[in-house]
């Protein structure tokens, strides 16, 4: 097993129940495991718990969104890495060690990952730039962006630079903080001999109107990071173009009935000029 001292994962879930046992059914007494639990109503905690009984769980009364559920598993642990796994991901022990050893040889790197395959083994665009020839290579690779579904962290470094934005409910964490960590001269590096399974998109079911919902948070997590890191004419070309896209859209779905469409359509203009006009995620639809 892993050391504490060294290592804590950490899963934050909402309303995981489907996925949560394979997530961590592999790294059971191998690592010391943390679900930061949103208030999920479908049963993650109860069927983790069966799964594992060597887990510990931080229950939140209501759902505080991503980064701020990681940032409260940052400021409680004292291990030297933390790494952060998404529900719908699956990552091996040994692939875990290969990230920390890379990790332990590469002062300057904040933020270490694996390729991300999906479950028929098909690459991934987890990092930026993207570039399929890189799995191909046997040493670390630095980039710019990889994204947080499995993401080892040095844990007091990054809680130095604030860790996650808390702004951010869902959607665009690991843009920020990725965007932060290249600004203040740090490392993000890929592994490619290191993989996981990533199974997109199936960290949350059972959620009325769901796909809204994250059409909502997508734009508005889009527009808020554009602001915030390069300004309001690169946040306002984003506007403009998704209301083109997406008002099409959604008119389209109205003569063809598709309401699913229409909501998803909807999120996206909506969400979009909700953070452009400096409204909070956390007043948005799904909250």
């Amino acid at each position: 097993m892993i050391p504490k001292e060294k290592l804590v994962v950490g899963i934050v879930t909402y309303n995981s129940a489907a996925v949560i046992c394979d997530c961590i059914k592999s790294l059971c007494d191998k690592v010391s495991l943390y679900i930061i639990d949103n208030n999920s109503f479908d049963g993650t905690t109860e069927r983790a718990i069966k799964c594992c009984s060597a887990l510990d769980i931080i229950r939140q009364n209501k759902n505080i969104g991503f980064g701020r559920s990681v940032n409260s598993l940052l400021r409680s642990c004292d291990s030297e890495y933390v790494l952060i796994l998404n529900p719908d991901a699956r990552v091996t022990i040994d692939d875990i060690k290969l990230l920390i050893e890379v990790a332990d040889r590469h002062e300057k790197a904040l933020i270490v990952g694996p390729l991300l395959r999906f479950s028929d083994g098909r690459l991934q665009r987890s990092f930026m730039p993207f570039n399929k020839l890189l799995a191909e290579s046997r040493k670390p690779i630095k980039v710019k962006h990889m994204i947080g579904a499995v993401m080892l962290l040095k844990r007091e470094r990054i809680l130095s630079m604030g860790g996650f934005d808390e702004n951010l409910f869902l959607y665009g964490e690991d843009v920020d903080l990725c965007i932060r960590v290249n600004n203040a001269g740090h490392d993000i590096l890929l592994v490619p001999q290191a993989c996981a399974e990533h199974f997109y998109g199936s960290s949350t079911v059972g959620v009325e109107n769901l796909s809204a919902i994250k059409s909502w948070h997508l734009s508005w997590a889009r527009v808020y990071v554009l602001l915030k890191h390069h300004g309001k004419l690169s946040a306002l070309m984003y506007l403009l173009k998704v209301t083109a896209i997406y008002s099409g859209g959604y008119f389209f779905a109205i003569l063809t009935r598709n309401s699913a469409k229409r909501s998803e359509c909807s999120g996206r203009v909506q969400g979009a000029y909700a953070a452009f006009l400096g409204r909070s995620s956390f007043n948005g639809r799904g909250q």
